[in-house]
């Protein structure tokens, strides 16, 4: 499928959440036709309109009259659909969309399984994997803006969104190894748990050796998991082997930020998806990041003592209501009483 600006097929934004609604607004930007899903926590800024900002300060505002709301139910052969809704309820997205049978499908997604999930109810459709590596924050004015850096990768099938994003000015490229990277940047999004219970910025979360402790604990777990089942994995640093990321994050303080600049070179505000949950109360996505790596080992008769426990303090948190805000040697303690 090919798209270009002023084509009458269109992509369609289903879960417009920061990463949704950044996407989205520089494809409208740059000509594309774009649909988003309703969804209450985008209709204002559908509304008054909003802005989109990459890391390099280049803005776009996006006028109200070019935000195009639609139902479930409009959803049409010739749409490309960009699912971007939490892990949770991808069941409830693929069970919708096979009864309106769209163009093709990217999960642009968290996790491992949503593309399998997606493609399983959706056989007849092509269906891709993308891999989102930054984070993006909402400001109280609408301005959906980028806090840290890295290249959109998309699977094969979605060659044409990976154009479209090129495009619109958006870093991205079709790989052929979507399923591996996707299983690295699984390794590092086991740090979302710690990041939304630490109560502290990522950079500062990131920067201290008794939270990255505990991260390279879980990704030790994660690794074991990967192996036993046969998952290639992506290095989500670039030449460093990903069963040397554990190590490294084990090293001191100073060597760390030296090495691992790029993992700290991140906006002061810049959060988690997963924390950015927690504060609002939401139920998070935690079952199907450290969760996963639980199942794996599970299913494997092998125990994931530290992704469990970090599943059990985010899943305690949530149903406290309270902001978390477990300091790093606590966190650490809690994890080594856990093993």
């Amino acid at each position: 499928m090919r798209l270009t600006p002023g084509d009458e097929s269109r992509f369609v934004v289903y879960g417009a959440g920061c990463i949704g609604a950044y996407l989205g607004g520089w494809l409208l930007a740059a000509g594309y036709r774009v649909a988003f899903v309703r969804r209450t926590s985008f209709e204002d800024a559908s509304r008054f309109g909003f802005g989109v900002q990459d890391r390099h300060a280049r803005q776009a505002h996006i006028v109200p009259d070019s935000c195009t709301l639609i139902t479930p139910t409009e959803i049409g052969p010739g749409d490309t659909v960009l699912v971007t809704v939490k892990s949770g309820a991808t069941d409830h997205v693929a069970a919708e969309l096979s009864t309106l049978s769209p163009g093709s499908i990217v999960s642009v997604q968290n996790g491992i399984s949503n593309v399998s999930r997606l493609q399983a109810t959706n056989p007849g459709v092509a269906v891709a994997g993308a891999m989102i590596p930054f984070n993006i924050i909402r400001t109280e004015d609408n301005i959906f803006r980028q806090t840290t850096t890295g290249r959109v990768l998309i699977g094969p099938q979605g060659q044409h969104l990976a154009n479209a994003l090129l495009n619109a000015g958006v870093d991205a490229a079709v790989t052929a190894d979507i399923e591996a990277i996707q299983a690295g940047k699984l390794l590092m999004n086991l740090n979302n748990a710690i990041h939304a219970l630490s109560g502290v910025s990522l950079s500062q979360e990131l920067s201290s050796r008794d939270y990255r402790v505990v991260l390279a604990a879980a990704q030790r777990e994660a690794l074991e998991a990967f192996r036993l089942h046969r998952t290639p994995v992506a290095s989500p640093l670039s030449n460093i082997a990903p069963r040397l990321i554990p190590t490294l994050l084990r090293t001191p303080d100073m060597v760390f930020n030296r090495i691992a600049r790029p993992l700290l070179d991140s906006d002061a505000d810049a959060s988690s998806s997963l924390r950015d949950d927690l504060l609002a109360g939401k139920k998070t996505e935690v079952r199907f990041l450290n969760g996963e790596i639980v199942d794996m080992l599970e299913r494997m008769g092998h125990h994931a003592h530290v992704n469990q426990t970090l599943v059990q303090l985010v899943e305690h948190a949530e149903k406290d209501g309270q902001p978390s805000a477990i300091s790093g040697p606590r966190l650490r303690e809690e994890i080594l009483r856990s093993r």
